[in-house]
């Protein structure tokens, strides 16, 4: 038995197995974004709610794309220094975080991509003056992590601790009446 045909199975091996687990981790799928009230930035479990504000965490196996909770001009993009504490349940306040503001006619929204232990990097796709419609993507992070976003003060959350979320689809928040 040669040594080509020892090594060469077991490199396919790793080479398939390797790109199957990026796959997965990099995920995108086509997303039907709901019309109604403000949509889930992010996959994931629902851990902390009040008027203000919703918090998720994003477990390894959740997408993690991030979306626009509502319609609306990027107004800015922030990078906030900080910990890289593990989001196992929740996320760690003092976590560094990037920060998109976004401007919209409800008035401003933040929407927070958390770095957690093993987030190797969190990428942006819009700038500050894109305008971006409700369940656009505005951002990757790659592994595990949290994301937050604030809720106008003329929306109620509709989601509570414990609820699982889906980026773009799931309703958080209604407009008040």
């Amino acid at each position: 038995m040669s040594l080509a045909s020892m090594v060469l199975p077991s490199l396919s091996a790793t080479t398939i197995g390797a790109w199957g687990i990026n796959k997965f981790f990099n995920r995108d799928p086509h997303r039907y974004i709901n019309t109604n009230g403000m949509v889930s930035p992010a996959d994931g479990k629902v851990y902390h709610v009040d008027n203000t504000q919703v918090k998720i965490v994003l477990r390894l196996h959740d997408v993690h794309i991030i979306r626009a909770p509502l319609s609306g001009t990027i107004k800015t993009i922030t990078i906030v220094p900080g910990k890289t504490d593990p989001c196992i349940g929740k996320c760690p306040i003092g976590n560094r975080y990037r920060k998109i503001t976004i401007s919209t006619r409800h008035g401003d929204i933040d929407v927070r991509l958390i770095h957690g232990a093993i987030t190797k990097r969190i990428d942006i796709f819009v700038e500050q003056g894109d305008i971006v419609e409700k369940g656009a993507r505005l951002g990757h992070i790659h592994l595990g992590s949290g994301c937050n976003t604030t809720i106008p003060l003329t929306y109620t959350p509709t989601v509570k601790p414990g609820d699982m979320v889906y980026a773009g689809s799931s309703v958080i928040a209604t407009k008040r009446r």
